[in-house]
C-alpha cells in the first residue's frame, strides 16, 4: 500500500511539473517579466524553497529506490548526513558549475572508502584565496575548511585529515616544482586552484604546459588520488564595467585548463559559472559585493567562500548519489588501472623535482648576502620570508648542486632547470641582474620587479645553468629603476630535471601575470629582455646606468682584489665587467 501511494505521489509530481512548464510557456512577455520580478523580490524565499524541495526530492528518490529493492537501509543511512548542508547558491547556478565530471572513477573510489570508514587525506593547493584570504576566520570560514567540515560530518565513521598546502601570491609554475612540500604523498583527494593566480590571457600556451606538468604530477602520486580542478576567477572579472581593468568572461585560462581536465578525466568545477550571472547580471537581486571583498574585488569574503564551498559540496553530493545508483565496479577498476596518457602537449613530460626552498628554508642555499636582510613581511598564519635589498650593488649569492641524476633523454642535457622566485609590485621596486657567478655557466638576465598593476605577486625567473657540484647564482641590485626606488626581494628557489623541449634561455615563465598589464597598458613590455627599460629617455638613462655601474664595478673590483681575487665577490665583479662590456655593445 505504502509503495503504491509513493508511486502515485511521484506521478502526481510529474503531472504538476509538466503543467507548470505548459503554463509558463503560455505566459505573455509582460506576464513573464512580472513573474521574474517576483523571483527577484523573493530571493531568500526562493533559495529556502529550493533547498527544502531538493531534500524532499532526494528523500522521495531514495524511498522509490528502496521500494524497488535497489538500495538497502544501510546505504540510505550512510548517505543521510550528506544532505545536512544548506546551500546559499540557487540550484541553477550549482548545475552550471559542474562543467565536466567525466567517469569520475577516482572520486567514486574515495567516496566508497569514506563510506567504508577508511582513513582519508584531503588536500588543496592554490593561491591566497584557497589559503583563506579575506575569510573572517581562516580554518573555519574559508571554503576549504567548510568543505572539510562537511566531509568530516558526512562521514563520521572515517578519519578525514585535512591539509592546506596553498602558498599565497604564487602561480602554478611554483607549485609544479614544489609539490612535495605542499602535498602528502599518500593524499586521497586533492583540490587544485590556480586560475585566479595564473592570469587572464587565454592564449598563454606556456602557462597551460606548466599546468599540465603539475596535473600529471598530482595524478601519478602513489595512491592515484582524485584530483578536482576548482577554477576561480582572475583579477578584474568582478570589476565594474566602467573600470579600465575590467576583464571579460572569456579573459581567463580556465577554458584552456578545462581542455586538460577533459583530457585527463579530472572533474572541472567552475566558480565563474556559478556566480557570474548573479554578480554581473544581478540575477535574483545579487551583486558582486555579495561575494567579494570591496577593497580589491578579487578575494571573496565569507559569503564568497561559502559559495565556492557550495560548488564543491554539490559535486561531492552528486557523485555520492551517482555512486549509490551505480555501484563501484569493474569499469571503475579498469579506468583506475589505465596508464596516464602521453602529454596533451607533445613532449611535455613532468621533470624530476630536485629542490624547492621557499621562505625560511631558502636561507640554507645562501652563502653571501652583502646588503641583503632576511625579513618576514607577513605575519602569523601568512609568513612572507625573503631576502630584501634596498640599495644598488647589493649582492646575493646562492650555491646549488646542478648535476643531473636522471638518465632520461632531454633537450636540456648538461643543464639544470632552475627557477628563482622573486616579488613584483607596483611601488618602490627596483631591478636586479641575475647571473651564474662561479662554477657553472648560464645566460644572465636583467629583471625589473616593478609593474603598474596594483598587485604584489611572486614571479619566477628561469635559468639554465650547466652542471656543477658547486654552482653559484648571483643576484645584484642595479642602479637603474622605473619606480624611483631599488627594493628587490628574493624568496625562494626551485630546481628540477626538466625533460621537455623548451630550451629558451630568456625568461618566459616569469611573465605569467604580464597579460594583465598588457590588457590595459599599451606601453607594457614583457620582462626578461637583455636590459631593463626606463620610462623617459631610455637611451640616456641606460647610458647613465651603464656609466654608474661601470664606475661602481671598477671601485669594487679594486676592493675585492685587495681581499683576494678568488673570493666570491671578486669573481662576481669580474663577471659583471665582462657582461657590461657585452651589453654596451648590444645597446637597448
Amino acid at each position: 500500500m505504502a509503495t503504491s501511494l509513493k508511486a502515485l505521489t511521484l506521478l502526481l509530481a510529474v503531472v504538476v511539473s509538466s503543467s507548470l512548464v505548459l503554463l509558463l510557456s503560455s505566459l505573455s512577455g509582460e506576464q513573464l517579466s512580472a513573474y521574474q520580478l517576483h523571483l527577484t523580490v523573493a530571493k531568500e524565499t526562493l533559495n529556502r524553497g529550493w533547498q527544502r524541495n531538493f531534500h524532499r526530492l532526494a528523500g522521495m528518490h531514495w524511498d522509490i529506490r528502496h521500494a524497488a529493492g535497489m538500495l538497502p537501509n544501510e546505504t540510505r543511512s550512510q548517505l543521510a548526513p550528506l544532505w545536512n548542508y544548506t546551500f546559499t547558491l540557487p540550484q541553477p547556478q550549482l548545475q552550471r558549475s559542474l562543467v565536466y565530471i567525466g567517469p569520475n572513477h577516482r572520486l567514486r573510489r574515495v567516496l566508497l572508502g569514506l563510506q567504508q570508514g577508511q582513513p582519508t587525506k584531503v588536500g588543496v593547493i592554490g593561491g591566497s584565496i584557497s589559503h583563506g584570504a579575506s575569510a573572517s576566520k581562516i580554518g573555519q570560514t574559508d571554503w576549504f575548511s567548510l568543505v572539510g567540515n562537511f566531509m568530516v560530518n558526512s562521514y563520521p565513521q572515517a578519519k578525514v585529515t585535512l591539509r592546506n598546502g596553498c602558498l599565497p601570491a604564487t602561480p602554478s609554475a611554483l607549485m609544479e616544482m614544489c609539490l612535495e612540500q605542499s602535498v602528502d604523498s599518500d593524499v586521497d583527494l586533492l583540490f587544485i586552484e590556480y586560475v585566479a593566480n595564473d592570469g587572464a590571457n587565454r592564449f598563454d600556451e606556456t602557462k597551460a604546459k606548466v599546468y599540465e606538468r603539475l596535473l600529471r604530477k598530482t595524478l601519478t602520486q602513489p595512491k592515484k588520488p582524485a584530483v578536482l580542478l576548482v577554477q576561480l576567477m582572475p583579477k578584474g572579472a568582478a570589476f565594474s564595467p566602467s573600470n579600465k581593468e575590467k576583464v571579460h568572461y572569456f579573459h581567463t585560462l580556465e577554458d584552456n585548463y578545462g581542455a586538460l581536465a577533459q583530457y585527463y578525466d579530472a572533474p572541472w568545477l567552475s566558480w565563474r559559472n556559478s556566480v557570474w550571472r548573479l554578480g554581473e547580471l544581478h540575477r535574483y537581486g545579487y551583486n558582486w559585493t555579495d561575494f567579494m571583498w570591496n577593497k580589491d574585488f578579487m578575494h571573496p569574503i565569507d559569503a564568497g567562500h561559502k559559495a565556492i564551498a557550495d560548488v564543491v559540496v554539490y559535486a561531492i553530493q552528486q557523485s555520492a548519489l551517482q555512486l549509490a545508483m551505480s555501484p563501484y565496479g569493474v569499469p571503475d577498476l579498469d579506468l583506475l588501472l589505465e596508464p596516464l596518457p602521453a602529454p596533451m602537449f607533445p613532449g611535455n613530460y613532468e621533470g624530476k623535482n630536485r629542490l624547492c626552498v621557499y621562505g625560511e628554508a631558502f636561507r640554507s642555499t645562501v652563502v653571501n648576502a652583502s646588503g641583503w636582510s632576511f625579513i618576514d613581511e607577513g605575519g602569523p598564519g601568512k609568513r612572507k620570508w625573503g631576502y630584501i635589498a634596498t640599495k644598488p650593488d647589493s649582492l646575493l649569492s646562492i650555491k646549488l648542486d646542478t648535476r643531473r641524476t636522471s638518465s632520461t633523454p632531454s633537450a636540456l642535457a648538461g643543464r639544470m632547470n632552475v627557477m628563482l622566485s622573486y616579488l613584483r609590485s607596483y611601488e618602490n621596486m627596483g631591478s636586479a641582474w641575475v647571473f651564474c657567478l662561479a662554477g657553472c655557466k648560464c645566460a644572465s638576465q636583467t629583471i625589473n620587479a616593478h609593474h603598474s598593476l596594483r598587485q604584489s605577486t611572486v614571479f619566477l625567473a628561469r635559468l639554465l645553468p650547466t652542471e656543477h657540484a658547486e654552482c653559484v647564482i648571483g643576484v645584484k641590485v642595479l642602479r637603474n629603476t622605473t619606480s624611483g626606488k631599488h627594493k628587490f626581494k628574493v624568496n625562494g628557489l626551485m630546481m628540477n630535471e626538466y625533460t621537455g623541449s623548451d630550451v629558451a634561455t630568456r625568461v618566459h615563465e616569469e611573465r605569467w601575470l604580464h597579460q594583465m598589464l598588457s590588457i590595459n597598458d599599451p606601453n607594457a613590455v614583457p620582462q626578461g629582455g637583455p636590459r631593463a627599460k626606463t620610462p623617459a629617455k631610455p637611451a640616456a638613462a641606460a647610458a647613465a646606468a651603464n656609466k654608474a655601474a661601470a664606475a661602481a664595478a671598477a671601485a669594487a673590483t679594486a676592493t675585492a682584489a685587495s681581499k683576494g681575487a678568488g673570493s666570491v665577490a671578486g669573481q662576481a665583479l669580474q663577471h659583471q665587467r665582462q657582461q657590461q662590456q657585452q651589453q654596451s655593445q648590444q645597446g637597448d
